[in-house]
């Protein structure tokens, strides 16, 4: 079986956690491929991860897969599922209600501190987050695990940003449409930080300081005469 990387290594173990919270510890044959299926889902996309090559790499015979997962999309689901509903939405929700409390509900000094400290939650969970990127287009079953959780992890947020723009410190945009801007800046800069790993002198304290304020500001410096600022 191989070696995964320390940083790997935690967070496989934090996905295995996080069934094992749902279905109960695992025997170690279950575990040994849900380890390498996240590993090979991760590598080489879902279509071209077969279970033959996951049986291989977990040491198990491929007929044990099936005594434990009924389909390759059964053992993707049941990837993604608990870290999604048990991990990611409850966490990022119990994070929005106490960094609203601390910052008093100052948007930039919100988003500043729920980014970085998402950005930690993904690079705990990049292998998974990597899965997602590369199925969610394409895989329906998986955008309808992933969804119909977001909603729960984003009602404090629409509230603050209504009450922004009520009081005219936020341009007003339905706070939805607002949400998706920030996720897909958000999501842009995981893969650029991540996927295309930019090098050792990468700041990511710096990095999101800056989008942070590309998001409060805008980019463009806009004269007097050529109206008003987005």
């Amino acid at each position: 079986m191989p070696e995964p990387q320390p940083a790997v290594d935690e967070a496989i173990a934090a996905i295995v956690q996080a069934i094992s919270d749902i279905e109960g510890p695992l025997p170690p044959k279950k575990r040994a491929i849900v380890e390498q299926a996240v590993l090979t889902f991760a590598e080489k996309g879902f279509d071209a991860a077969s279970t033959k090559e996951i049986a291989q790499r977990a040491g198990v015979a491929e007929a044990t897969i099936f005594r434990h997962f009924a389909t390759k999309e059964d053992l993707l689901l049941r990837l993604v599922q608990p870290v999604v509903s048990r991990v990611v939405v409850p966490a990022a929700t119990e994070q929005f209600e106490r960094v609203m409390a601390a910052e008093k509900g100052r948007v930039e000094d919100v988003l500043r501190v729920v980014l970085k400290e998402r950005l930690g939650v993904i690079r705990r969970f990049a292998p998974l987050i990597r899965i997602l990127i590369q199925e969610i287009p394409f895989r329906p079953e998986l955008q309808k695990v992933l969804f119909s959780q977001i909603p729960a992890g984003l009602g404090g947020a629409l509230a603050m940003m209504q009450r922004e723009m009520d009081s005219g410190r936020m341009r007003r945009e339905p706070p939805t449409r607002i949400a998706r801007w920030i996720a897909s800046l958000f999501g842009g800069y995981f893969i650029a930080s991540t996927i295309f790993a930019p090098g050792p002198g990468w700041d990511d304290d710096a990095e999101v300081d800056a989008l942070v304020g590309v998001l409060a500001h805008g980019i463009l410096k806009v004269s007097d005469g050529d109206g008003p600022q987005a």
